[in-house]
């Protein structure tokens, strides 16, 4: 084969160059040092105009290649700053940071444009004629460019562009027929090793889907990206084989529009030329070695990431990381649709404490809890019998539930106005008919859809019912009554009791008040069973009441 052609998304070609665009590198080399930095508005309106224009007029591959390297660090930069505006924002985004999110991934956008055309104008020739070393930058840089674009798609939970993975696919077919897959590169962006290659950066794009990224808080997804900047050369990438494992493969196929499929014992075909295999045995090994230093109290060696890379949640995505690229689970209860049936939901401990106690706002047992002379209270009536309030709750909204099963639930809503959701927020729901006990449950996805004005949620069930409670802290603080839950035990299911308080008040043999509105009982924190950015769930001891 000397000729392969590419099906790749361009922007229209102008017939008239644009004056303010710069086109010799050595000038832009010297604007981008001008850039006002700072400003982040001001840079990323003058780099989109840059990139623009540039995208848009007839240019030599290699002074192009060499104007798209000079825009990567000012890119990177303002993308960076731009995210902080939205990422980690309940969903659906505000105008505002809608706004900003699309800025950002338009830069991706028109950074992979700039790459495809190299890539592109190479098919006009031979293989034999084709500068390697350009076409090679070129297609390396196309194929981070497209995975930023599927990176800033996941930290909003929302479908990546259409025609996404068939791009990187062919962008990776294409580097195979050239031999040129494992050629190292320079990438000064990525940071953590000297060299990288095509080969990497596919297989960063395949591991980050992988990943499971709609059910990932956007904090965690960005380090699970870092990540791979430093070991996603360690998973194989092989032609199809005919006998596949159960674990730790994943089969690709380059006509898809999509990363591939987990689980590949139960699929037939793969040895067709279109088929790849990755392999993440050794990767896994490695996250396995990891794990284990933080859990014996050690850091792993950072290996070219930040010194404090695995200090704050690394534990929690090492843990995630194994899951999804080393045992590959299965789901483990059949899900049955269900159509045409409301079910009101309400999101948050408050919210929940208030509807757990039939709409009726929390009164402790008594006004005034533990050792402190203080009144305990939440809300206005502080220090007054029984006028202990839990107060500022959000009210509950009807969703309709697409399927369930013995594990959990999916639900959606359309028209979204004011609802404000994020992966591993806590919630109760019931039929839209009953008016019996809220079941408690947390999302453990979310998708957007129908630009953007629909939610999708993905609910893992934790208790077919919880009971109002209220926390104390012994320290002796503000002496404020803290919203909570409390689960009973579940002899049969060897779940002890527990208890579901605010992100942030755990900390092993912890003393506190646990107040059910009967009584006020002295307790101390146990295991940590379950946490997620909003609540954290833990075992206790009795210790006084």
């Amino acid at each position: 084969m000397s000729r392969m052609h590419l099906r790749l998304s361009l922007p229209p070609r102008s017939d008239s160059s644009d004056k303010d665009t710069l086109t010799r590198p050595a000038e832009l080399e010297r604007w981008v040092a001008r850039l006002p930095m700072l400003n982040v508005g001001e840079t990323t309106l003058l780099l989109s105009r840059q990139l623009a224009g540039l995208n848009r007029m007839a240019l030599e591959d290699k002074p192009r290649l060499r104007l798209l390297e000079a825009l990567r660090p000012p890119v990177q930069h303002v993308s960076r700053e731009l995210a902080k505006g939205y990422v980690g924002l309940p969903l659906p985004l505000p105008d505002k940071a809608r706004m900003v999110a699309a800025q950002v991934r338009q830069l991706a956008t028109e950074m992979a444009f700039g790459y495809k055309l190299i890539a592109v104008n190479s098919t006009a020739t031979g293989l034999a004629q084709v500068d390697r070393a350009v076409l090679g930058t070129a297609l390396h840089r196309a194929i981070r460019y497209l995975t930023e674009l599927l990176f800033r798609s996941y930290e909003l939970y929302s479908p990546p562009p259409e025609g996404t993975w068939l791009e990187i696919h062919q962008l990776y077919r294409y580097s195979e027929l050239l031999g040129i897959t494992d050629t190292p590169l320079e990438d000064p962006l990525n940071g953590t090793l000297k060299q990288v290659g095509i080969g990497h950066a596919y297989k960063q794009a395949l591991l980050l889907d992988f990943a499971d990224p709609y059910h990932l808080p956007a904090r965690l997804l960005a380090r699970v990206y870092r990540y791979l900047d430093r070991f996603a050369a360690l998973a194989a990438l092989t032609p199809g084989v005919a006998a596949l494992k159960a674990q730790c493969q994943f089969l690709i196929n380059l006509d898809d529009d999509r990363a591939g499929g987990v689980n590949t014992e139960t699929t037939d075909i793969t040895t067709e030329g279109h088929y790849r295999l990755l392999t993440t045995t050794e990767l896994a090994r490695v996250i396995h070695q990891q794990l284990r230093a933080l859990r014996s109290g050690r850091q792993p060696d950072p290996e070219g990431l930040e010194a404090d890379f695995y200090a704050q949640l690394g534990a929690d995505m090492l843990a995630r990381l194994i899951q999804a690229w080393g045992l590959n689970p299965k789901r483990v209860f059949t899900r049955s649709l269900r159509e045409n049936r409301k079910t009101e939901v309400a999101f948050g401990i408050e919210a929940i404490n208030f509807f757990s106690n039939n709409g009726e706002p929390f009164q402790p047992s008594t006004s005034e809890v533990g050792p402190q002379p203080r009144g305990a209270a939440l809300g206005a009536r502080a220090g007054q019998a029984n006028g202990v309030r839990i107060a500022g709750h959000a009210g509950s909204s009807a969703w309709d539930l697409i399927d369930e099963s013995a594990g959990g639930y999916a639900l959606t809503r359309s028209g979204i106005d004011g609802e404000a959701v994020r992966v591993g927020d806590l919630l109760a729901s019931r039929p839209g008919t009953n008016r019996g006990p809220w079941e408690i449950g947390v999302v453990r996805w979310v998708r957007m859809a129908d630009g953007d004005t629909s939610l999708e949620l993905g609910v893992q069930r934790l208790s077919p019912v919880a009971a109002p409670a209220a926390i104390l802290t012994v320290e002796g603080d503000s002496g404020k009554l803290i919203p909570a839950l409390a689960l009973a035990e579940v002899a049969a299911m060897k779940q002890p009791a527990t208890v579901i308080v605010p992100r942030g008040i755990f900390k092993p043999e912890r003393v506190l008040n646990l107040d059910d509105g009967y009584r006020s009982r002295r307790i101390r924190a146990q295991r940590l069973v379950e946490y997620s950015g909003a609540f954290e769930r833990f075992e206790f001891q009795v210790i006084e009441g």
